[in-house]
């Protein structure tokens, strides 16, 4: 009886505004069966096939751009799920998923979900599992866009306002939440130079900005 209120308090607190109950669900049921899992978080219409790619709007399979000479690679909606991980922790057991990816994604977090997001994917990953993230890097911004002698004049705002960011990380902030979090190891590289070899190609940054103003980064849990 206890179980059953308690079960009642939770499906009470948690209530979806962008998750698809459905896709809930059927992580859960992939998660169960103990199949190898490899989340893709903020994929949009890039849909990687083989993998769990997690974004908060319906399911679009107009990608074209996203694999312009990789079709072998576009997934289909079996691998699309609707989830919106600040609404309830994922349907996904401690330290199952081998990896975590994603590119310009983070940067769209408030800082409060990004501890949440770094939080729940440390939970999530084995022990030596791999997060990468790929996303501007705010210095290298700022030193390209920005005239500080001229005060808030010469501050460029584009980055928060035209792009939608609303947290640009630099890397030793990010290795502070990281380590902070309990990731044993941040490595710092390049594009397409992860530490795991099943991390896809990579398509950001593109011809907004150059890979040196991007944070290419493993986190080893």
């Amino acid at each position: 009886k206890k179980i059953k209120l308690l079960i009642l308090e939770i499906i009470k607190s948690f209530q979806p505004k962008n998750t698809f109950a459905e896709d809930m669900k059927r992580l859960f049921e992939i998660a169960k069966r103990g199949r190898e899992l490899k989340l893709h978080f903020g994929s949009d219409k890039r849909v990687l096939k083989g993998w769990i790619n997690i974004d908060i709007t319906p399911y679009d399979n107009s990608g074209e751009y996203a694999f312009p000479d990789q079709p072998e690679f576009r997934g289909a909606r079996e691998d699309y799920f609707q989830i919106d991980f600040r609404e309830g922790p994922l349907p996904v057991p401690d330290n199952s998923v081998e990896l975590v990816f994603h590119e310009d994604f983070i940067e769209h977090l408030t800082q409060k979900e990004t501890i949440l997001f770094l939080a729940e994917t440390y939970r999530v990953l084995k022990p030596g599992g791999i997060h990468r993230i790929n996303t501007p890097e705010l210095l290298s911004s700022l030193n390209r866009h920005c005239d500080f002698k001229k005060g808030i004049l010469g501050v460029n705002k584009e980055e928060w306002e035209r792009f939608g960011h609303h947290q640009v990380l630099t890397r030793n902030f990010l290795e502070e939440l990281a380590k902070s979090v309990g990731y044993r190891e941040v490595i710092f590289n390049g594009r397409n130079k992860s530490i795991s070899k099943d991390i896809p190609e990579e398509f950001r940054p593109g011809d907004d900005r150059a890979d040196e103003e991007q944070i290419f980064c493993d986190l080893v849990k």
